[in-house]
């Protein structure tokens, strides 16, 4: 679920602006988006691709416990909580979009 909004959020940001407002105009400029993006080699993945998982600590005086210590969670689990990411478009230039996601179990 989060790859497919953050892929919808990546094409409304970089498209041009469509012909008209009709889905098939708004379609098209998104699939011109999709067509350039850069594709990254394995190294460049490590590079420009942050995950992980929060843990315990506090904020603004509140303690809040680790994703591992929440209840009905494996204390082993790999499941990432945070994802950073740079996202490289060849379109008319090079440009850069960082785009980052986060949830708390109990938020």
């Amino acid at each position: 679920m989060v790859q497919n909004h953050t892929l919808q959020l990546l094409s409304l940001l970089a498209m041009d602006k469509p012909a008209s407002f009709t889905k098939d105009d708004i379609r098209a400029e998104k699939i011109k988006v999709f067509k350039n993006l850069y594709h990254p080699s394995d190294e460049e993945l490590k590079k420009h691709f942050i995950r992980g998982q929060y843990r315990s600590g506090k904020v603004d005086g509140m303690k809040y416990i680790s994703y591992r210590s929440e209840p009905n969670v494996n204390p082993e689990s790999m499941t990432e909580t945070f994802r950073f990411r740079c996202l490289l478009c060849q379109i008319l230039t090079v440009s850069a979009m960082y785009l980052s996601s986060s949830v708390r179990v109990n938020a």
